[in-house]
């Protein structure tokens, strides 16, 4: 059997994108482990979110990483995030493929916020919002919610919504939430204490 990474999703925010996934990875109805990272920073501009199969995330992930540092030594400045989804569009469909994954990739694009799913095949869609893995429940929450212009603080709450959704409904997904963001001032990693009670504060409002 396969172990395979659940759910993880990002939205575009006014000034920003946040990234955020679930710990589990599973085996077939399996939890194979509760503490998976599934999110990585890739760059100061730049951030990856991976669900499928483990071991073909991680290999994805130490090759993705590597060329985006030869490219920031070759050229002397760091690799547009434009450029960064063709060369991940790239190696997904290398030599060793097919990898069994759903990635999403994001970041701050020169002067905006940018955010793209890239599928097992290397096939590119953009858009305001992204759920891989386990999504039905946290796409009912963003397809309700976002809207055009959201604030960071709006984003972290409508993402702790829709995790909350699916950690509730999905035996697959679960133990722990991990928020990242990344604007024009870099990346950063919110706490797991803010997200405990920003997310308290949530399930105290809609108890």
């Amino acid at each position: 059997m396969k172990r395979v990474g659940t759910t993880t999703l990002s939205i575009i925010c006014n000034n920003g994108v946040i990234f955020a996934s679930e710990h589990h990875a599973t085996m077939d109805t399996f939890i194979a482990s509760k503490t998976v990272k599934k999110i990585y920073k890739i760059d100061e501009h730049i951030e990856m979110a991976v669900s499928g199969v483990v071991g073909h995330s991680q290999y994805l992930l130490r090759q993705f990483t590597a060329k985006i540092y030869l490219y920031s030594l070759e050229n002397g400045y760091r690799i547009p995030l434009k450029a960064a989804v063709t060369l991940l569009s790239n190696l997904l469909r290398g030599e060793n493929a097919p990898y069994y994954v759903q990635l999403i990739l994001g970041g701050w694009n020169g002067n905006e916020e940018d955010l793209c799913s890239i599928d097992d095949v290397g096939g590119m869609i953009g858009d305001e919002y992204i759920v891989a893995g386990c999504s039905q429940h946290a796409y009912g929450v963003l397809e309700d919610r976002y809207k055009k212009d959201l604030s960071i603080d709006e984003g972290i709450d409508i993402i702790l919504s829709a995790l909350n959704a699916v950690t509730k409904r999905d035996s697959a997904s679960g133990d722990g939430i991990d928020i990242s963001i990344i604007d024009k001032q870099g990346y950063k990693i919110l706490e797991e204490g803010v997200i405990k009670n920003r997310l308290h504060i949530l399930e105290g409002n809609h108890g």
